[in-house]
């Protein structure tokens, strides 16, 4: 992919044939606690809207997607505490993981 006349390069790790919505959940990998994460999910709906109607009951979903891909990448790193990634990341992430778990439980649970 060229972007601004640089090469740069397109992780395609989470992509094949699931829920579209889960792009959005890989999108906003590592950030899910930001407090503008609402208006980048408008956003990003706003964006799938121009191409297709959204059913209200899949954008229900977005935090099912959103969810199970930090869990997955708590479980990563737990998995590999010697990277660089989870050294970086450290025990912050998986507070954030617990609370992001806590206020998803206590919304949908």
């Amino acid at each position: 992919m060229i972007h601004d006349g640089e090469t740069r390069a397109i992780d395609f790790d989470n992509s094949g044939f699931t829920w579209y919505l889960y792009d959005l959940a890989t999108a906003l990998s590592f950030i899910e606690d930001r407090p503008d994460v609402p208006a980048l999910i408008a956003a990003w709906l706003e964006g799938y809207r121009w191409v297709a109607p959204l059913p209200r009951a899949e954008e229900a979903e977005i935090h099912t997607f959103l969810m199970p891909q930090r869990k997955l990448i708590n479980a990563r790193i737990g998995s590999h505490p010697k990277t660089d990634l989870a050294k970086s990341l450290g025990d912050a992430y998986t507070d954030g993981t617990a609370a992001l778990a806590e206020t998803y439980l206590a919304r949908f649970g």
